[in-house]
């Protein structure tokens, strides 16, 4: 069963086409790394799936069967949509503590073991990234998605900006997730190297205005780092039916 099904889709930012054609279909339990050269749309697909002001996906879209235009944004996060932001925002007067305890879907001995696992025992008791370093920022989006246990878990570059101790925290939380909870995933990397750590299922890259997907993720990423992403284009291994 595809928990998210994207045909022939735009995507639309203030009403400006920014993707066509997009093509997209991730089953139960499987995770997609999108890649893609600067600019190329990719935060705005994943803003536009969750269903941001001013970002719109128009098409056949679907997640659970449902039909994406038929929901707000506070229906489908109340359907399992988690999006983890590429740049978190801070926010003043709110404890951690307070807002994981309105926001969580598992008991609080299983949160206290998160906090431990990212390594956020020291902030908990803060305002929501206030002083926080890039990785403490990220960390904390990981800790909200997981309390959250989402079905589809977005990440916009969780990796950016964030040290290789921090990566190597992330990953293993994230993979243990998706391996535990069986849910579907889609991970944006620019710099990939979340992925020596992270076990993916299939890659899809976002070039000139519309989507390319294949089986190979590690192939994927060896050729864009060899040949650049032009080579996607012309790949005899894309996914001919995504």
């Amino acid at each position: 069963m595809d928990i998210l099904s994207i045909n022939n889709a735009d995507v639309l930012v203030n009403e400006k086409k920014v993707l066509e054609n997009i093509n997209l279909h991730i089953s139960e339990g499987e995770s997609y790394v999108l890649l893609g050269p600067n600019g190329s749309g990719k935060t705005s697909l994943l803003k536009s799936l969750i269903g941001l002001r001013g970002y719109n996906i128009k098409g056949d879209v679907k997640y659970l069967n449902l039909k994406s235009e038929n929901m707000n944004i506070t229906e489908r996060a109340k359907n399992g949509m988690f999006l983890c932001y590429q740049h978190p925002q801070e926010v003043k007067g709110v404890k951690i503590t307070e807002f994981l305890s309105k926001i969580s879907k598992i008991p609080h001995n299983e949160i206290e073991k998160y906090i431990d696992k990212l390594k956020l025992r020291e902030h908990i008791n803060k305002d929501i990234n206030i002083g926080f370093s890039g990785g403490e920022m990220k960390r904390l989006e990981v800790l909200q998605a997981i309390v959250r246990r989402p079905r589809l878990l977005m990440l916009d570059e969780i990796d950016s900006g964030v040290d290789i101790e921090s990566i190597k925290l992330i990953a293993n939380v994230l993979m243990e997730y998706f391996k535990d909870s069986g849910a579907s995933g889609i991970l944006v990397t620019h710099q990939a190297k979340i992925l020596e750590y992270m076990d993916v299922s299939k890659a899809c890259v976002l070039m000139k205005n519309t989507s390319y997907c294949y089986p190979d993720p590690k192939k994927v990423l060896e050729t864009v780092m060899t040949e650049g992403y032009s080579a996607c284009i012309d790949c005899n291994e894309r996914i001919t039916d995504e």
